[in-house]
């Protein structure tokens, strides 16, 4: 049976994002809506989806129509897309019980058992867990942080075991993957995945977040190249972004300042090699979409 709608979900991850994805997504709206894809207004749907929550934890089935005519207020659209950073849990939640954002497996086989009939898809960005983790531990109370480096081999953390238990909870769901590192140079591609758009289709912004990154001279570089030839193929806009990063790079904005306590270079080293093991690894899952540079 064909889905009656695709429900995209982009759920996070915390201190990869800071509101910059939905916000040029909102500035597609018009576009994407004679398109069929509609990108509501979170302060409808958030609450909603609270409610629908709840609801289903009390055993009461049946929310999906209802979600969906307080998401889309009236409006007609084949998909939906949603965005909430705090979907698996706040940012006490990123590390609970030994992993990464434990509530993912169950809040992903609720989300599916909610939308049943429909392509449940989640889109998510993952970050060096050298970076995450101090930026999580930095978060949380002294008293819960003390727990957590008391009782957790930090070293053991993956995104993997995280998108293993979704994939194992929630298996008709769809799994888009990418790095935080990563998502200045395919902002493009990250959009059009969201939007439901085939690659090369025009989107507006997709070298806002390039842009955030760059030197003063960086950005006009950019907007004069752009604008001598603003459809370029993905080859040609791959090449574009490495080029400027290499020569304008601001490192100020790129280079991440981490205050905690023993968190050398060496030990960010060392995580980072972890890193590229496991994303290696979740580029091979069946039933995952990893979006790369250079793919």
């Amino acid at each position: 049976m064909e889905p009656t709608m695709q429900v995209a979900f982009h759920a996070g991850v915390h201190f990869t994002d800071n509101g910059h994805l939905l916000r040029t997504l909102a500035e597609n709206r018009e576009t994407l809506s004679q398109r069929g894809t509609a990108i509501p207004d979170p302060r409808i749907y958030r609450g909603a989806l609270r409610e629908a929550f709840a609801a289903s934890e009390a055993g009461r089935p049946g929310q999906r129509d209802d979600l969906i005519t307080r998401i889309l207020g009236g409006e007609r659209a084949e998909r939906v897309v949603l965005s909430n950073t705090h979907f698996f849990g706040t940012k006490w939640a990123g590390i609970a019980e030994g992993s990464f954002y434990p509530q993912a497996g169950p809040r992903m086989a609720q989300l599916c058992e909610i939308f049943r009939g429909d392509q449940v898809e989640l889109f998510m960005c993952i970050q060096n867990p050298g970076i995450f983790i101090p930026k999580t531990l930095n978060a949380l109370p002294e008293t819960r942080r003390n727990k957590i480096l008391g009782t957790t081999d930090l070293s053991a953390l993956s995104w993997s075991r995280m998108v293993e238990q979704v994939l194992q909870m929630a298996p008709q769901a769809k799994i888009t993957l990418w790095c935080n590192e990563d998502a200045p140079m395919i902002w493009g591609r990250i959009l059009r995945a969201l939007a439901g758009l085939t690659p090369g289709e025009p989107v507006r912004g997709q070298y806002s977040l390039l842009a955030e990154i760059l030197t003063e001279d960086g950005r006009r570089e950019l907007s004069a190249r752009v604008s001598r030839n603003p459809e370029r193929d993905e080859a040609d806009t791959q090449e574009l972004v490495a080029d400027i990063l290499q020569r304008h790079a601001d490192r100020d904005k790129i280079e991440e300042e981490l205050d905690f306590p023993g968190w050398s270079n060496e030990v960010i080293d060392a995580f980072t090699e972890l890193y590229e093991n496991d994303v290696a690894k979740m580029r091979a899952m069946p039933g995952v979409t990893f979006l790369a540079p250079g793919d």
